[in-house]
């Protein structure tokens, strides 16, 4: 977290960090611009904003760790600090929206609740990785067009690949390997244009 703290000091520097299929992904992406298992992934952040305590951001982000972590410690969720400096959180300065969720192998389980991620749509990159989660919100397909890296493997999400997966138009990386998925891959994933892989 000192590295992390460290980088978040410069404004405007642009990050590369790799969304990983395994629990050290969410601070290997600080470290090395290598890619591992195809994710790399480029952001800008800047540490000077911070957000009212009581946004909607915030209050979305608190209620998503603090139902779905199963140990929460207050240097990963503080509800009076700036949630872009939250662990796994990363923001957009000049749009005040938070844009990365890195939240690989942090122990989150059971279902997504409805009106937590689902509602974040400015998000570009969303990594749920090595945890186990079981199932996903009804608004979670409706993230919008901006969501470009998806990274939902190594979970416990059984079911089929819904067909609204063709709502995230922007998606260029998607990963649901290693999940309890059955069935045909929908029609709809081929509304997905600038998809470059799946997994």
């Amino acid at each position: 977290m000192g590295l992390l703290r460290s980088v978040r000091r410069r404004l405007g520097l642009n990050v590369t960090f790799i969304s990983a299929l395994t629990a050290y992904a969410q601070l290997g992406f600080l470290l090395t611009g290598k890619s591992v298992n195809g994710f790399v992934f480029r952001m800008g952040f800047n540490t000077e904003l911070w957000f009212p305590n009581k946004s909607i951001q915030m209050d979305i982000l608190y209620v998503f760790f603090q139902k779905m972590v199963v140990s929460v410690t207050s240097s990963k969720m503080n509800n009076s600090a700036s949630v872009c400096l939250w662990e796994g959180v990363f923001c957009n300065a000049k749009q005040q929206s938070v844009i990365g969720l890195v939240a690989s192998g942090m122990g989150h389980s059971g279902v997504i609740l409805e009106t937590t991620v689902g509602k974040l749509n400015m998000l570009q990159t969303l990594d749920l990785s090595n945890n186990k989660i079981t199932s996903l919100s009804s608004d979670f397909w409706s993230l919008g067009t901006s969501l470009k890296y998806h990274n939902l493997s190594c979970n416990q999400i059984s079911g089929s690949v819904p067909s609204n997966i063709g709502n995230f138009g922007a998606l260029e990386r998607l990963n649901l390997s290693f999940n309890n998925l059955y069935g045909d891959i929908p029609a709809s994933i081929s509304s997905l244009l600038s998809l470059q892989r799946l997994y």
